[in-house]
């Protein structure tokens, strides 16, 4: 291989991609890893002895997505469309259908990883190309239908539970003074408690939701219901435990409009 890059004029040692050390690596791996998969490693490893699933969660983290997915020269969807690629070799089913989900939560389209998997064809095998492609069109991995684009990872995020996903509709700004947002939220997701000082209006498209002010019962929420946020007033809202959820964000009395988050949803609160 070496001879090869010395015919194309590639300089040897290659420099070095790695972007993290010790003493970073696993924050910053946390932070890629998160956003698609949540600590469902962690939790499928719970029962190994002596706690030595966590050993190997962490070092999961740290490795595939604090030294990996953080090296320079491709984005995360493309090192998660190669992970596609991998696992439909391996014809490792239950963890392709995880990272089949991982990649819809970034933004990689279904059509896009289906054009993965059969470009895998010739080397794979028809049986794992036919397997994994089944796997994609699997009822779990359907993309929730709303009128609106799904947008990116939520850049908020640190505000919510779970992952949700944001495409600005009207961007603020000094013509229109108006910020509205579609927002979906994977199921079981939700935000923080928080408050606006001029008040929100959420207009609900698509899946099941809820909603709730501080002190109050919470309110299921289903396609074409408008909620009304008064001003200042402490609330939550997200998807139901079993559904994803989409709802157009209005921002309302702005540019005057400041919005205070404060401490997360707790389980027994949300259920």
């Amino acid at each position: 291989m070496n001879q090869v890059f010395i015919e194309k004029g590639i300089n040897l040692p290659l420099e070095s991609a790695a972007t993290t050390n010790e003493t970073n690596r696993y924050n910053l791996g946390k932070n890629i890893q998160n956003p698609m998969y949540g600590d469902e490693i962690e939790q499928a490893l719970d029962s190994v002895p002596k706690k030595m699933g966590k050993d190997v969660s962490n070092l999961l983290t740290e490795v595939c997505f604090g030294d990996f997915y953080t090296r320079k020269g491709l984005d995360i969807k493309t090192r998660e469309l190669l992970v596609i690629a991998i696992l439909t070799t391996t014809g490792d089913t239950d963890t392709l259908k995880s990272h089949i989900k991982g990649n819809l939560k970034i933004g990689n389209l279904k059509e896009k990883i289906a054009a993965v998997i059969i470009q895998c064809m010739p080397y794979t095998g028809f049986p794992n190309a036919i397997k994994a492609l089944k796997i994609l069109q699997d009822d779990d991995t359907k993309e929730l239908n709303q009128p609106f684009k799904k947008g990116e990872i939520n850049p908020y995020n640190q505000f919510f539970t779970g992952t949700t996903h944001l495409y600005m509709i009207v961007e603020k700004d000094g013509i229109w003074n108006s910020s509205i947002g579609n927002v979906t939220f994977n199921k079981g997701s939700r935000t923080n408690w928080h408050k606006h000082s001029g008040g929100q209006i959420l207009l609900v498209t698509a899946g099941e939701g809820r909603y709730q002010e501080k002190g109050k019962p919470i309110q299921i929420l289903k396609q074409g219901d408008v909620v009304k946020i008064p001003i200042d007033v402490v609330h939550w809202h997200g998807a139901a435990p079993n559904s994803d959820f989409a709802h157009i964000s209005i921002e309302t009395n702005i540019p005057n409009n400041q919005t205070t988050w404060l401490e997360h949803v707790k389980d027994n609160e949300y259920k």
